[in-house]
């Protein structure tokens, strides 16, 4: 189970986070530069802390320089779809780049040059190399778009990988589950048949989080109550 980030207000709504997903856009406000944004990057660094209103107004106003300042920025993922094509939930790279889902044979990850599939087989699939860092035995190639047809998977390279447009044959590709998504419309066990590459504006990817923490900064001015954040 991730772990979860609760923000309160007495009085008003409670809030559930996804503790790696606030360390995400922990990640993404350090580069927009750490010192104007002091509050905000040191949530977490107390498993409870409580925020009286007037710094709840300072960390409003934090989150609001950062959505300015992350306009134009996209981050990489991707999204899932069923067979029909209609989406069913997203999942965005990771701030160390790691693995989103991985099986014995394979692993699947999100990086700014595609959809990195790590496989174990030997020979590796068309278009498969031995890239630096990875363990012996172990090739990688990068793809546009991920597809399951007739029970078996299929992907479309990127160009720098040499991608034609033909697709070339995988082996069973781990997919998360609904419950490790970023963004899920389903519950439970989902129908995925694609897998896509998409950059997703800043803003939006974390709209969730951004939308919880002004709602509560917003209950802790209101309410005049302190904003309590606990990590479990």
């Amino acid at each position: 189970m991730r772990s979860r980030c609760q923000v309160s207000v007495a009085g008003g709504n409670t809030h559930i986070l996804a503790k790696d997903r606030l360390t995400a856009l922990q990640s993404v406000v350090e580069n927009l530069g750490a010192p104007d944004f002091p509050i905000f990057l040191r949530l977490g660094a107390v498993q409870r802390a409580a925020l009286q209103p007037v710094t709840a107004r300072a960390l409003l106003a934090e989150l609001e320089l950062s959505a300015r300042r992350m306009e134009g920025m996209l981050v990489p993922g991707v999204r899932f779809l069923n067979a029909a094509g209609e989406f069913l939930g997203a999942l965005f790279m990771r701030p160390d780049g790691g693995e989103l889902a991985a099986s014995p044979d394979c692993s699947l990850a999100v990086t700014p040059r595609g959809i990195r599939i790590v496989v174990s087989a030997f020979p590796p699939p068309v278009g498969f190399r031995s890239d630096p860092g990875l363990e012996r035995g172990r090739y990688a190639c990068f793809f546009q778009r991920l597809s399951l047809a007739g029970g078996a998977w299929q992907g479309i390279r990127t160009e720098e990988m040499g991608g034609s447009g033909a697709p070339v044959a995988l082996p069973k590709v781990p997919v998360p589950p609904a419950t490790r998504w970023d963004l899920a419309r389903v519950a439970g066990a989902a129908d995925v048949t694609q897998v896509e590459y998409v950059e997703t504006p800043v803003p939006e990817a974390f709209r969730d989080i951004l939308h919880a923490l002004e709602s509560a900064c917003a209950d802790s001015l209101r309410l005049k109550r302190p904003l309590e954040i606990r990590f479990d």
